[in-house]
């Protein structure tokens, strides 16, 4: 499946909507009905803002690249398992896969 820049929002709207909430909040939330009603006005755009989704593996490949020259050193993905794939053999042969 080919997911769409909209797909991507949509998907991390789901996985990720805590990342709307200031850092400490999630964890003072009594319950999944408080987490709900914290987060029911976040929207897909508003955890764009905060965290990496596209459905382009070349825009993905470009942002872990940034990384790796900033000096990271282990990253954590979200994204579906034939994407990991392909991003992981861009990543160990750039140019080996097309976008």
């Amino acid at each position: 499946m080919n997911a769409t820049g909209e797909e991507s929002a949509r998907i991390a709207w789901d996985q990720c909507r805590q990342c709307a909430l200031p850092s400490t909040q999630p964890a003072d939330l009594p319950s999944p009905a408080a987490f709900d009603a914290a987060v029911e006005h976040v929207s897909p755009s508003d955890i764009l803002e905060k965290v990496r989704a596209s459905a382009d593996v070349g825009r993905q490949l470009a942002w872990l690249q940034e990384d790796l020259a900033l000096g990271v050193e282990g990253i954590t993905s979200t994204t579906s398992p034939p994407a990991i794939g392909a991003l992981h053999r861009r990543v160990r042969h750039p140019g080996s896969c097309r976008s």
